[in-house]
């Protein structure tokens, strides 16, 4: 059974909220979604069905600037003035404290830009999750964090809600590039055409997000990697990466490893890298979606033990 709402968030906006509730006799626990940039938390159905199939309630929301929140603020692609990772973090708690509830274990799954911001969340809130599930997330930014984050922050400052195409093109402009044979400029999201046309043809994706936007993307992904943060993450909670190895985002595989031993090193006792041969950026969405859920699920299941 699928329920939609707006949860209410203690700074006052209004964040669409959906939750698709199991109708398994048993209940095992429940799995919060963090959808990526420039899409929205409806995308999330397939799998959502699937672990409704496997007893688990699944709930999520549309980001700030995204989905039907983003169309109910009059804005795609914008934050909003005062948002930023800490406040994304808390979004992410205030929806899990609304839908939980409370039967078995709470696990989080975060894509892309939703990964990001689920990393911050682990930095502040680790004890309230069983575990975590990052998918099409990557490394530090590297040398070029630093002027990105400049760049990002002047823009910003300039013209704050202004379309960042300048942002955009540095940002997601050669991603096409490590496939040759691309039929569409979203091509690096998946090998699967039909998901990628879903893509294209739905008006809540694809868009170009702002400058402010990208001053908080950034600042948020230097918070994540900061050491005194990662340090607060409790040692005992289990990490699942979810990657493709041809996923432009996460560096062709590179990204995500380094990650997982940033993780490791800072005491973080599991954690666990499945990279798919062949698979890009929404392994979600990919040719072998059975496979990567089927692997999300025996995860989940070992966790719980």
């Amino acid at each position: 059974m699928k329920e939609s709402f707006f949860t209410r968030t203690s700074d006052g906006q209004d964040l669409h909220t959906v939750i698709w509730r199991s109708d398994q006799s048993s209940i095992k626990g429940s799995i919060q979604l963090c959808h990526g940039m420039a899409e929205h938390i409806g995308r999330y159905e397939k799998i959502a069905h699937m672990l409704n199939q496997e007893g688990y309630h699944v709930f999520g929301h549309d980001c700030r600037g995204h989905g039907l929140t983003g169309e109910n603020q009059g804005t795609f692609g914008d934050y909003g003035v005062n948002a930023d990772f800490n406040r994304l973090s808390k979004d992410v708690i205030e929806v899990k404290n609304r839908c939980w509830d409370q039967r078995g274990n709470l696990f989080l799954l975060g894509h892309s830009m939703g990964s990001f911001i689920v990393r911050r969340v682990i930095q502040k809130y680790s004890y309230q999750y069983t575990g975590v599930i990052l998918s099409g997330s990557n490394g530090p930014l590297g040398l070029i964090g630093v002027p990105a984050t400049i760049l990002a922050a002047v823009m910003s400052a300039v013209k704050p809600a202004e379309k960042a195409e300048l942002l955009n093109r540095l940002s997601f402009g050669s991603y096409n590039q490590s496939f040759p044979d691309s039929k569409t400029p979203f091509d690096w999201l998946s090998s699967d055409e039909n998901e990628v046309q879903k893509y294209i043809d739905d008006p809540m994706c694809g868009f170009v997000t702002t400058n402010r936007f990208y001053k908080v993307l950034f600042n948020g992904i230097q918070m994540i990697y900061n050491q005194k943060e990662i340090n607060h993450i409790r040692s005992d909670l289990p990490i699942l990466f979810v990657s493709g190895k041809d996923d432009p985002v996460g560096d062709f595989g590179k990204g995500i490893f380094k990650s997982a031993k940033i993780y490791s090193d800072a005491g973080v006792k599991s954690v666990v890298v499945h990279m798919y041969e062949h698979g890009r950026h929404e392994m979600l969405n990919e040719t072998n979606f059975l496979q990567v859920t089927g692997d999300i699920v025996n995860w989940i299941k070992r966790v719980e033990g």
